[in-house]
């Protein structure tokens, strides 16, 4: 049943209309960006990548690490320098051209979550709201506007499209339906070369078949977990290939006996996510978090727990569970369990989870 009622969907003009004004209106919102300059990481990665300008390097990238001005950064994502070479191939070192590539990803990655929004809510209308709040939200500016932050952004592209062609998968069946789920492995698989948070997508497909009720657990007994198994099999190849790369480096080091200090640090960082997300305000390329339990993590951890359950009690989860699972789950990556970055806390870090709140 449509989360909108289905006399909303009358009131917007044609779906591809509709998407049109919204894709145009992103574009006019992010075109400021074009006459920025490379920053940050851009240096390192892109302007004085020598990496990059040569299309010979592509098999090489697959074996190295990010290239940063230290001597180990702990990040492997092979993709993106290799996208970056393409683009370099094609418009120079030229940050404008950057620029405007992040703006077309962010409105592909919009795109994409128009159509999962319309399986979700059964709406035209609703895909067209969660569309727009994830196009316009404010927390997206660093991802869209730092161009290494492009990682969020063609990660969520990947996540996006391997879900919706897992769903596809479910729908067909047959010989047509195992071409789907081989597509959704092979963008999975993508995924995880662009950023870590692709890990997340089985775990988020098993939520949103077992908060819908389509596991079939008693009468197909397992049967239908066996659609998972080459998913599962993207994910063990792809930390194997990052396991041999880093040297079993997980970035910034795991230290077991702070493991608890850091998990209730990540609290009150989980609220400030959680904050951020509904009221975008304050907003800062830097945040400054010490990794030690605060004054306040005991409160923060109560009002996350009355979320969570609240989210996830039978009366809400048919339309709270699967955005807030999203949320959480591609947060996980970045909670400090296992750290692989160096910066407890970013808005870069919540382009994929705030899927979910559009959702």
């Amino acid at each position: 049943m449509p989360f909108f009622p289905s006399r909303l969907d009358n009131v917007l003009p044609k779906r591809r209309i509709a998407l049109a004004i919204l894709l145009a209106l992103i574009f006019i919102v992010y075109a400021q960006i074009l006459g920025h300059d490379f920053v940050y990481d851009d240096l390192p990665l892109i302007r004085d990548n020598e990496l990059i300008r040569s299309p010979a390097n592509i098999p090489s990238m697959f074996f190295l690490e990010d290239v940063l001005d230290v001597d180990t950064s702990g990040y492997y994502r092979p993709l993106i320098p290799v996208i970056d070479t393409f683009a370099y191939m094609a418009f120079g070192s030229n940050p404008a051209w950057f620029h405007l590539l992040s703006i077309v990803y962010h409105m592909t990655a919009l795109v994409l979550v128009y159509l999962l929004a319309q399986r979700v809510s059964g709406s035209a209308a609703g895909a067209f709201m969660a569309a727009a709040v994830f196009g316009l939200h404010p927390v997206n500016t660093e991802s869209v506007a730092f161009i290494s932050a492009k990682n969020n952004i063609i990660c969520a592209i990947f996540i996006l499209g391997s879900v919706l062609a897992f769903l596809r998968h479910r729908e067909r069946g047959g010989v047509t339906g195992r071409y789907w789920l081989a597509a959704s492995a092979a963008l999975l698989f993508l995924g995880t070369l662009s950023k870590e948070f692709a890990l997340m997508t089985p775990f988020a497909l098993l939520a949103y078949e077992g908060l819908g009720g389509k596991l079939r657990m008693r009468t197909g007994r397992w049967r239908h977990l066996v659609s998972y198994i080459p998913l599962v099999i993207v994910v063990l190849v792809y930390l194997a290939m990052r396991s041999y790369v880093l040297g079993g480096n997980q970035g910034v080091g795991f230290h077991l006996g702070s493991l608890h200090i850091r998990m209730a640090a990540m609290l009150d960082v989980l609220l400030s996510y959680l904050r951020l997300s509904f009221i975008p305000v304050k907003q800062s390329a830097l945040y400054a978090f010490v990794l030690e339990p605060g004054a306040l993590t005991v409160l923060s951890g109560l009002v996350l727990a009355v979320i969570f359950f609240a989210a996830f009690a039978p009366r809400w989860r048919g339309v709270a569970g699967l955005p807030a699972a999203w949320f959480f789950l591609f947060l996980m990556p970045v909670m400090n369990i296992l750290p692989v970055s160096g910066s407890p806390m970013a808005e870069r870090f919540l382009y994929i989870p705030v899927i979910g709140v559009a959702l």
